[in-house]
């Protein structure tokens, strides 16, 4: 089989494949129309590169999962903030790349993917920091969603989150500030 491309007597183009198979001394072929269904390709194609060009271009941090809560992407903000590469965090369970600590308490948060995965809704956390690669915990806000497909089923999780260590900073010294006097 192939698809070739043919202009039309109005000068369109249109693309056929073809289909051919040989019995005895003679070969059977067959076409049909194909133009509509390539353009959805390249349209749905193109689709999916202008949302994950602006996904890893976004300022905040960005992490995907499959509905196992293994990581399928990765943007480059994330990148930096987790210490783990793309290559080496795609296919990883999304508990290993972003474990959460309770900033008050010191202790370990649960799975945010598995719990988004299992209330399928949005969950919004703050006072939490994220325990880098390199051992080293980063204050984050961050909120998670579930990427729901067409059958309305959840098919993954998608984690924003970014750096809140400067929003920190500032409201410690402006508590501080207002329990002392400036003078």
């Amino acid at each position: 089989s192939f698809i070739n491309r043919i202009r039309c007597r109005d000068g369109s183009y249109r693309s056929l494949e073809w289909k051919s198979h040989p019995y005895q001394d003679v070969v059977y072929a067959s076409a049909r129309d194909v133009t509509d269904k390539l353009r959805l390709q390249k349209n749905l194609f193109l689709e999916k590169e202008m949302f994950k060009t602006t996904l890893m271009s976004v300022g905040d941090c960005i992490i995907s999962t499959d509905s196992d809560g293994l990581i399928t992407l990765l943007n480059d903000n994330a990148e930096k903030l987790t210490g783990w590469s793309k290559e080496e965090a795609h296919g990883r369970p999304l508990s290993q790349i972003f474990r959460l600590i309770r900033e008050k308490t010191g202790e370990v948060f649960g799975d945010l993917g598995k719990m988004v995965l299992e209330q399928g809704r949005k969950i919004e956390l703050t006072d939490l920091s994220l325990l880098q690669r390199s051992g080293e915990l980063v204050p984050i806000e961050d909120s998670a969603a579930p990427i729901i497909d067409l059958n309305g089923e959840v098919s993954g999780v998608v984690i924003v989150f970014r750096d809140a260590t400067d929003k920190k900073e500032r409201l410690q010294e402006a508590e501080y500030l207002s329990f002392h006097d400036y003078l």
